[in-house]
């Protein structure tokens, strides 16, 4: 299997929270929100049809003033990606309308429904585009989890505090964790509340967001999870799509609120078994956290275009990154 990591975005990524002198004195802080869909082309929001996105083809939608980001003093919003109804392998390339790029951001199969993350750079159009890079039209969903703020702007929102990578909750048995324990699968169309915070590390009351890695394994038909917080309605935005036979998984930062818990909705006729992992959590408040800065999207690590040898089954390879001056270099 050949390799392409795309660089997005750029984060401080020491687990230190002492300021390098070469960093910037100001980045952007993150804005949880509550999930709200911004654009689905079945039903025609945001957008003036209900047409597919054509094969080739793209979609440019407004984001700047929707679903509560703000209409100006933004640098990147956190998006919720899903792909639906392809009859080809393609991929989307998503990225601000006046700075096109060609990196896959989400990557789809026939049969299946794709879901994915994406921190998507947010210029002064306040537009994003979609491109469909498939011989297949296909629908389009994408919802907004939250939003950075420009740096200039920034005051006393979150930061992000990334802790060694955790199993926060998980259903199979042989892996039991987090709490209310439980052993057994979700079942079809039904929901679960989990305990976040204050567990794992992360802050009994102030934290407003997590970073999670959200696994469905074991299902025996499609479906597809939704993540959200306990005291809100289901927004019906999939944090993670599956398929028969397989595990599927998903990155996603999900809102905290004072509840402290996250509810697990599996919409499918099949139980499904539940993993998730924790990467970091988002709070405010005056202790340095780890800022944000958004780059151009560049290609780190390509296989093929190296033409180096695939990544052998079971096999790792070392990737080094360098931070300096709020940009990741290799």
């Amino acid at each position: 299997m050949a390799i392409m990591l795309a660089s997005l975005l750029s984060v401080a990524s020491s687990v230190s929270t002492t300021a390098r002198a070469d960093e910037p004195a100001s980045l952007s802080q993150f804005v949880p929100l509550t999930p709200k869909v911004l654009l689905d082309t079945r039903n025609g929001t945001g957008t003036t049809g209900t047409a597919k996105v054509p094969a080739k083809g793209s979609i440019t939608f407004q984001v700047a003033g929707q679903g509560g980001v703000p209409a100006s003093g933004v640098s990147a919003v956190a998006l919720n990606l899903t792909e639906i109804g392809t009859t080809k392998f393609g991929w989307f390339t998503v990225f601000p309308s006046d700075q096109p790029v060609t990196t896959s951001t989400l990557t789809y199969h026939p049969g299946e429904n794709a879901t994915g993350e994406d921190f998507t750079p947010l210029t002064s159009t306040g537009k994003v585009t979609i491109v469909n890079n498939s011989d297949s039209e296909v629908h389009a969903v994408v919802g907004v989890r939250g939003y950075f703020q420009n740096a200039a702007d920034t005051h006393d929102d979150s930061e992000f505090y990334p802790v060694p990578a955790q199993y926060l909750y998980d259903t199979r048995p042989s892996l039991t964790a987090g709490s209310p324990a439980r052993t057994t699968p979700l079942d079809a169309n039904s929901s679960m509340t989990i305990d976040v915070a204050g567990r794992n590390g992360i802050p009994t009351t102030e934290a407003n967001a997590v970073a999670v890695n959200v696994v469905a394994t074991g299902q025996t038909e499609r479906g597809w999870l939704a993540v959200y917080p306990s005291d809100q309605p289901n927004p019906k935005v999939a944090t993670v799509d599956y398929v028969k036979g397989e595990s599927d998984s998903s990155f996603t930062v999900t809102q905290l609120t004072s509840s402290g818990k996250l509810t697990v909705t599996n919409t499918g006729n099949s139980a499904v078994h539940v993993s998730i992992t924790l990467r970091g959590y988002f709070k405010g408040g005056t202790t340095p956290g780890t800022g944000y800065k958004p780059v151009p999207t560049k290609i780190i690590l390509d296989t093929l275009a190296a033409k180096t040898e695939p990544l052998a089954a079971g096999a790792s390879s070392p990737l080094t990154l360098q931070q300096k001056r709020g940009s990741i270099r290799t």
